[in-house]
């Protein structure tokens, strides 16, 4: 056993949430694959498939299964990693193998349905792809001519010898179908004239990419059922404004971006290369964008195409509607938008003098991503600091809080998750820093660390997880989990070095978590069934009243101080990163926060 692994992982996570995907890679390239257990090769899959290296994952699970071909585990992983490729043939051989194997295993009745619904979404097959365009509505129809379907099939050209077609049936749920043809001009004139709906795969087979697009929608708690009416108009404005926003940081950052209506809900926000580029590289730049964007709206979604850094072979990626169609499902035009959200009076006029961004710029760009990670030194309370130079040349730091897909409260709620109240209940630390996230959202680094790595090995870790984090503020979309991890959480030693402020160092009072190999998870192995008592539902409702009212006292005399302050400086009026803070009558503070005022206390 490699006694090296263990700080190699840790170092790889703390990348992670620091944001330094590139160092993260470089560390999981560092870890060699030879002589490595099972469950070792288990826990490098799992950290690979945390930071996007899906390839590397698929090479462990293969090797696991080579060396030891009834590992259940590697096959449930693979299976999806596999659905979340797309690759359904491989994700079928899988499972069924897997159920050959196991057939009671308590995993695959939901892994069943997961393939029945993509087997569903792959579509008809591709001699019947042409929709009866007379049962589409049809968007505003283009004159084009074969220049245009010529620029159109070079311009949005992706993986080779392959497009997409999007199909809708009768009960109106869509998906695409993938044609194994290249996108010429003879498909994307159809396209243009609406008889059929083409996307692209984004990466080629030499792992490189010429497009990177950011797909803004409506977040989806807030699609069931789906809004009308004056509420969908301003969830649809919000979308605008928020891709109007990610625009001016492309623009910032010296990018050329263009922006689009999907067609349906959306926007899509474009930056075209003039050559192909890395698609690890692209999807850098892709994070110095969103690091350069104010913080999403909750009511707003975010997907980065492309989604890995390579795709293995076999293997298609992720694709994306090619602009200028029909959707098939609103019969809406993909039409290119200015940032009023006003269709481009000319919009082939406008693809022919589409702005694309030069080697010399993404690669002038990536070098100050790569001086920017950098080591920064620490302060003494442990938070990164950067030095006077940055700090002298610097804007205003911009709060993080990235919202990935939330679950539906109606779903999941963490007082009615009895396992995970059983936990914070007993484990002081876990307790103590849930409780500070949710109330103060100011967790560091270290302390959202611990709970992703205990909590997240719940079997509703995502939810709990991401739901504390949603709530911080600092809080990079790369730290939202996505599915719950595998192998051991961190351990009890672990977590006192890590957050000691959180921890009775002289006596912890979980009994029996003294070992080396002690984790709170083990709290968890023989707990009595049941909610909890209601005695311990008072007890935590009486210091959750205590800690608002502590709260409130602090807001009042925060208050009085700034009025104070405003009145001897003689300011009426204070502008913030949050918005505006002005003095109104009898002296209460007001909060101007994206043109909704919002009035404390006083």
């Amino acid at each position: 056993m490699d006694p090296n692994l263990e700080p190699a992982l840790e170092s790889i996570r703390d990348a992670l949430l620091a944001g330094n995907l590139e160092t993260a890679h470089r560390d999981l390239d560092a870890i060699q694959s030879e002589g490595l257990t099972t469950d070792r090769r288990l826990q490098v899959a799992g950290v690979a498939e945390d930071i996007g290296a899906l390839d590397r994952a698929v090479h462990e699970y293969n090797l696991i299964l080579k060396e030891d071909p009834s590992c259940l585990d590697a096959y449930a992983r693979l299976f999806q990693v596999r659905c979340d490729f797309g690759d359904l043939e491989r994700a079928r051989r899988c499972l069924m193998r897997w159920e050959k194997l196991a057939p009671e295993d308590t995993r695959l009745p939901e892994s069943r349905r997961r393939m029945h619904l993509l087997e569903q979404q792959s579509g008809p097959d591709e001699g019947d792809l042409v929709a009866d365009v007379a049962m589409v509505p049809q968007g505003p129809s283009l004159s084009f001519d074969e220049s245009d379907a010529m620029l159109l099939s070079s311009l949005f050209s992706g993986r080779e010898a392959v497009h997409a077609r999007q199909w809708t049936a009768p009960s109106e749920r869509t998906g695409y179908t993938p044609v194994h043809e290249p996108f010429s001009p003879e498909v994307a004139r159809h396209h243009l004239a609406g008889d059929l709906t083409a996307g692209f795969y984004l990466i080629r087979l030499d792992q490189t990419t010429q497009h990177l697009c950011f797909d803004l929608d409506i977040a989806a708690y807030l699609r069931k059922p789906l809004p009308s009416g004056k509420r969908m108009l301003e969830l649809q404005g919000l979308v605008q404004r928020t891709a109007v926003r990610l625009q001016d940081a492309c623009a910032a950052l010296g990018l050329a971006a263009h922006l689009e209506d999907s067609g349906h809900k959306g926007r899509h926000v474009w930056v075209l290369f003039e050559v192909p580029m890395p698609a690890r590289d692209v999807r850098r730049l892709a994070s110095r964008i969103l690091e350069a964007t104010p913080p999403l709206p909750l009511e707003v979604t975010l997907e980065v195409f492309p989604k890995q850094d390579r795709v293995p072979p076999g293997g298609l990626g992720n694709l994306v509607k090619i602009p200028l169609g029909l959707h098939r499902k609103s019969g809406r035009r993909s039409l290119f938008l200015l940032p009023t959200g006003s269709p481009v009076s000319d919009q082939l006029g406008y693809l022919r003098t589409l702005a694309r961004v030069s080697r010399n710029t993404a690669e002038e760009l990536l070098k100050t991503i790569s001086n920017s990670d950098q080591p920064r030194r620490t302060s003494r309370s442990g938070e990164a600091e950067d030095s006077e130079e940055t700090e002298k040349d610097a804007g205003p730091p911009v709060p993080r809080r990235r919202q990935p897909h939330l679950p539906d409260p109606k779903e999941w709620t963490p007082e009615q998750d009895d396992s995970l109240q059983y936990l914070l209940d007993r484990c002081h630390a876990l307790g103590r820093l849930w409780r500070r996230g949710l109330i103060h959202g100011d967790l560091t680094p270290q302390q959202r660390l611990v709970l992703r790595y205990t909590l997240g090995y719940l079997p509703t870790g995502v939810e709990a997880v991401n739901h504390v984090l949603s709530r911080c503020q600092d809080v990079d979309s790369a730290e939202f989990m996505k599915s719950p991890f595998r192998g051991f959480p961190m351990g009890c030693r672990r977590i006192r070095e890590r957050v000691p402020e959180f921890v009775d160092q002289d006596h912890c009072p979980c009994p029996g978590l003294q070992g080396p190999q002690a984790h709170p998870l083990t709290l968890l192995v023989g707990r009595p069934p049941g909610p909890r008592p209601l005695e311990q539902w008072l007890t935590d409702w009486l210091k959750t009243r205590g800690e608002l009212d502590a709260l409130e006292e602090h807001e009042r005399a925060l208050t009085e101080r700034i009025r104070s302050l405003m009145s001897r400086e003689g300011l009426t009026e204070i502008r913030t990163r949050r918005g505006s803070v002005s003095i109104e009558g009898e002296g209460r503070l007001r909060l101007v926060e994206g043109g909704s005022p919002e009035v404390p206390p006083a």
